[in-house]
C-alpha cells in the first residue's frame, strides 16, 4: 500500500498505480517509484547508459545526498536505483518532483536522442511504447510480457536483488557513512 504523499504525487504527475508503487513518464523517461518500509526507491529504465550519464547522475546525487535523504545510487540490469530514506517525516512531494526533474534533465543532457529498448526482449520499441515488466515500468513490446519464464529470468533476481537494497554496494564516490548523520 502507497502512502498518501506517494499517491498525490501519481495524481498530480498523472501516473498509475500498483499495489506498492507509482509509475510513469518523467519527462519522456520510464519511472517507477517503489515505497518499501524504510525507503523509497526511484527507478529510471536506461537500457545502454552510457558512462557519463552515470558518472553525472552519480555526482550530483552525492553531492546533494543530504537534500533528498539519499542512502544510495545503482545502475544495475538497465535501471538507475536512486534509493531515499523513509522515516516518520517522508520527503515531501515536491522535492521527490524535484529529483525526478533533475535526474530527467540530467539524463537527457547526456544522453540525447536514445533509442529505447524493450526490457524483456532487448529489441528497440517505438516512442512511446511502455509498460509494466517485473513491476517497474520500462519500454516494453505489447506482446513481450507474455513471453514464457520472464519472471524467472537471471534479470528478474538482480532487479529484486537491488530493489530489496540487502545486496547493495554504494558507488565508489557515495559513502553510507556520511549519509547516515
Amino acid at each position: 500500500m502507497i502512502s498518501r504523499n506517494l499517491k498525490q504525487l501519481a495524481s498530480d504527475l498523472q501516473w498509475d498505480e500498483a499495489e506498492d508503487s507509482i509509475y510513469g513518464s518523467a519527462q519522456h523517461l520510464p519511472c517507477t517509484i517503489v515505497e518499501q518500509p524504510k525507503s523509497i526507491a526511484v527507478v529510471f529504465y536506461l537500457p545502454h547508459l552510457q558512462e557519463i550519464t552515470k558518472e553525472t547522475l552519480d555526482s550530483y546525487f552525492t553531492k546533494h545526498a543530504s537534500r533528498y535523504k539519499i542512502t544510495n545510487l545503482e545502475f544495475s540490469d538497465d535501471f538507475y536505483f536512486i534509493r531515499i530514506k523513509h522515516s516518520l517525516i517522508p520527503l515531501a512531494k515536491d522535492k521527490i518532483m524535484d529529483l525526478l526533474l533533475i535526474a530527467s534533465n540530467l539524463i537527457q543532457e547526456n544522453q540525447p536522442d536514445s533509442v529505447a529498448y524493450c526490457a524483456a526482449c532487448g529489441q528497440p520499441t517505438e516512442p512511446g511504447e511502455f509498460g509494466l515488466y517485473q513491476g517497474f515500468y520500462c519500454a516494453l513490446h505489447e506482446h513481450c510480457p507474455s513471453l514464457p519464464d520472464a519472471a524467472d529470468s537471471p534479470q528478474a533476481a538482480d532487479i529484486q536483488i537491488s530493489l530489496d537494497g540487502e545486496d547493495i554496494v554504494p558507488t565508489d564516490n557515495l559513502e553510507t557513512e556520511n549519509l547516515r548523520q
